[in-house]
């Protein structure tokens, strides 16, 4: 059965192959036969799709809930179908390579270190408390005891009976507050707001009491920290009395024979390469600022005590607003910055979307300026106390700054820059992020992902399919730039902090035998989108990974580096055919063959090494190459509402590629996006997210996206 359909000059010949769009990658089908040998195989387009591939050279459908990135690939392969290698597939498999890093990682060493080094800081505090020369010192003792007993207590559970006895009570309720993840409270330790409900453990750490353990910990260690300022003086020299005695603990400790402040280190140099560094401030700052006599005179002199946290006030402020805070525009609270200021163990991480976030929502930017009369309230607007501001705001906004044209068109068509002060503070962010030096936010993996995302804003120079030159290609950029952003966000959820808007408080093989063998048949002439710096973004992002484990001092694992290198050369290979494409070089048999296999070069290998299995069972799954994931990336206190941010399943991209000097169609796969909100107490997790699409309870795609997305029937 062949039928012949003619679009604009190129012919596709419909055989008796699977339809891909039917039962996508899917599982394969064993009894279909590949092509014979030698044969050309052409891609069957969906009759939906045939008019806007007419007009824009692309087209993109939805698949259905069981389709996976790695196995459409594969089965194209399988068909001989040619194939366009998206940036958005490269990507994809980056999250999914970074996340498995991250994970084993943790699970397999920071985890245990988390453990050991709470062990040894609490009995180190203890001894602090049974020396200490005034009740003031033996508080704070008793105070750094208290946290790291609940940090301890969240990693390995067990009861409060050994703890000190003044403190239990205090302990018992905010280890129930933590738990029960529900919402806004005073913390029984500290005494200042703290949001509950950012320690329901989400993204990958959901998967197991052992990952979900370790997230409440960590959650715990990064957001809670000892303030410079208070309410109660007295309070704010109780806590940065605790914050020296803690100082000291690292520097004179033993975790095992090592120096407790080694193993703190291994712990945030680690998970800062993932997710960046620290907003807030840490003990290597603190450390800085105390005598050779360890803190000893800030503990005993007042004076010295004043002088010390007068010093700690002069270092960085946070820039990222990570929690509850009344707005200073509108009431005489003090500056979130100055209050909000203090050292963490290990502070939650600093990021410039986070940032960028931060100061274009409220109060960085004032209140609400559009026709409420005749339009409705756009999607960042709430009404707090008789006052509308920008209380959430979109990812459109990071994506703006970042270069997105279309993002800002957007923006501006749905009412979302329509604050005072808005423009203003995007053209600032934006003069910001364009003037950065080179390598200014490239020093980590999270800085190298944004990187890599954002130059998908910018075409390439150099002979270019008609697809990317359509208007409609820049809104397909945008949505893979927004669906590899959430997959960061997902990745990085428990270590980068997440920006509140103020709270608004105030109206206003080789064959046997002897015969020859026969020659292997020619592989489909296939296409890769050709985005080169994306690529050697992400090829950067792998190669300093490699080198960040062998310098802090990991065990050497071959399995793992050896892997690592074969996605760098994969990603190499990448930059290298597209830079050819862009030239307009013919490509080579080798890399046809190589677009050919990207299937099984993006399929994860990690089932073949059984040590890893053996790190824990819930570390592996079945579910780790499914591409619905969900991250909450902003809180607004004011209605209590999270921003969510989600990827569902991949979606099927027929383009016409110019291959071998002729239109080709070629089939690929891209992201889906979604963007709303949920009420704090009910931050999504990903198998809730999984739920919701698997009974058709999902929010629609953004309507931004019809202008190439086509429902198929």
């Amino acid at each position: 059965m062949i039928g012949k359909v003619v679009l604009s000059g190129v012919v596709l010949v419909a055989l008796a192959v699977p339809m891909v769009g039917a039962q996508p990658g899917a599982q394969g089908t064993g009894a279909q036969q590949r092509p014979v040998y030698g044969e050309r195989v052409k891609v069957s387009v969906p009759k939906e799709l045939q008019q806007k591939l007419n007009e824009m050279g692309f087209a993109v459908s939805p698949l259905s809930r069981e389709a996976r990135l790695a196995r459409l690939y594969r089965w194209w392969s399988f068909a001989h179908y040619p194939v366009v290698v998206t940036s958005d597939a490269a990507l994809h498999t980056a999250h999914l390579q970074f996340d498995w890093f991250q994970r084993f990682l943790e699970i397999a060493h920071l985890r245990g270190d988390l453990i050991n080094l709470t062990d040894a800081l609490v009995s180190k505090l203890m001894e602090y408390c049974d020396e200490g020369q005034t009740r003031e010192e033996k508080e704070a003792a008793l105070l750094g005891v208290s946290y790291f007993t609940v940090g301890k207590r969240l990693l390995a559970g067990g009861e409060l009976a050994d703890a000190p006895a003044p403190w239990q009570g205090r302990m018992a309720s905010e280890l129930k507050l933590i738990n029960e993840a529900e919402g806004f409270a005073l913390s029984p330790l500290f005494g200042y707001r703290e949001d509950y409900t950012q320690y329901k453990p989400r993204g990958h750490y959901a998967r197991s009491q052992e990952f979900a353990s370790y997230f409440r910990a960590m959650q715990w260690f990064g957001r809670m920290g000892f303030r410079l300022k208070t309410e109660d003086p007295q309070r704010a020299e109780e806590q940065t009395r605790a914050a020296i005695l803690i100082c000291r603990a690292l520097q004179t400790s033993k975790v095992k024979g090592e120096n407790a402040m080694a193993v703190w280190r291994r712990i945030y140099e680690t998970t800062a390469f993932f997710a960046g560094r620290s907003d807030d401030l840490l003990p290597t700052d603190y450390a800085k600022l105390l005598t050779r006599s360890e803190g000893a005179h800030e503990l005993t002199d007042p004076n010295r005590l004043s002088q010390f946290m007068a010093s700690a006030q002069e270092l960085r402020k946070p820039r990222i607003l990570g929690s509850a805070e009344p707005s200073s525009r509108t009431t005489a609270a003090p500056d979130w910055r100055e209050a909000t200021q203090g050292m963490r163990l290990f502070g939650q991480r600093y990021g410039l979307d986070a940032d960028i976030m931060q100061r274009l929502t409220f109060d960085s930017v004032g209140p609400y300026r559009g026709d409420t009369a005749t339009k409705g309230l756009p999607f960042t607007c709430v009404n707090a106390n008789g006052m509308l501001i920008r209380a959430l705001p979109r990812g459109l906004d990071v994506m703006s700054t970042f270069g997105f044209a279309e993002a800002g068109t957007l923006l501006h068509a749905e009412g979302d820059d329509l604050y005072v002060g808005y423009e203003p503070a995007l053209a600032k962010l934006k003069d910001e992020v364009a003037q950065a030096p080179p390598g200014a936010v490239q020093a980590d993996l999270c800085g190298l992902r944004l990187r890599a995302a954002a130059e998908l804003a910018r075409l390439p120079k150099g002979t270019l399919p008609k697809a990317m030159e359509a208007p409609q290609w820049s809104r397909k950029q945008l949505a893979a730039a927004l669906g590899s952003w959430t997959e960061l966000k997902h990745d990085t959820i428990l270590y980068t902090k997440q920006p509140y808007a103020a709270t608004q408080s105030a109206m206003a093989g080789a064959s046997k035998g002897g015969g020859p063998v026969p020659p292997p048949p020619p592989p489909p002439r296939g296409y890769v989108e050709p985005m080169p710096a994306v690529y050697a973004a992400i090829r950067t992002g792998v190669d300093g990974l490699r080198e960040r484990m062998q310098s802090l001092g990991y065990p050497e694992d071959k399995a793992l580096t050896g892997h690592l290198e074969s996605f760098a050369q994969q990603l190499r290979t990448l930059e290298e055919i597209s830079q050819k494409e862009l030239a307009g070089q013919a490509l080579t048999d080798a890399e046809f063959r190589f677009i050919e296999g990207i299937g099984a070069a993006f399929t994860m290998p990690w089932q073949g090494y059984p040590h890893y299995r053996d790190v824990t069972e819930a570390f592996r799954t079945e579910m780790d190459d499914d591409m619905c994931i969900v991250a909450d990336v902003f809180t607004d206190p004011n209605s209590r509402t999270a921003l969510e941010e989600a990827v569902g399943c991949p979606m099927e991209l027929y383009m016409v590629c110019p291959v071998d000097g002729e239109p080709t169609v070629c089939i690929g796969a891209v992201y889906s996006y979604y963007e709303f909100k949920r009420p704090i107490t009910e931050r999504m997790t990903d198998e809730e997210w999984r739920r919701m699409l698997e009974e058709y309870k999902n929010p629609s795609l953004p309507t931004w996206m019809d202008a190439y997305v086509v429902q198929r029937r």
